[in-house]
């Protein structure tokens, strides 16, 4: 993880290095940090080069993190922006659709 955080000190906006340690942080299970460098990653956007499909991918990732930290309605905020987003296909957007469901009634629940 080292790599990936000396080129961020190097380039704040190496949106591929924040990427790479956001994964390696959910290897890990460090769901907080996950977030920050996903989050990171959304602020730095999308480049010409990218295609629509990046877009609503890190908005899961993202979400599955704040999940596993018990932050139901960031996650849900998350996977509406996922649905939402342009490149999302019928399947990625059922999905999000049902886990904002099923996180509507565990918080109904509580």
């Amino acid at each position: 993880m080292g790599y990936w955080s000396r080129l961020i000190g190097m380039d704040k906006n190496d949106r591929d290095s924040h990427y790479s340690l956001a994964k390696a942080h959910v290897r890990f299970g460090e769901w907080n940090d996950a977030e920050h460098r996903f989050r990171e990653v959304l602020r730095i956007g999308q480049t010409p080069e990218d295609s629509d499909v990046w877009v609503y991918a890190v908005h899961g990732e993202l979400a599955k993190a704040l999940e596993k930290q018990r932050k139901f309605e960031d996650a849900i905020r998350e996977y509406e922006k996922l649905a939402a987003a342009e490149g999302a296909g019928e399947q990625e957007i059922a999905a999000a659709k049902e886990r904002i469901a099923e996180l509507r009634a565990l918080r109904r629940g509580r």
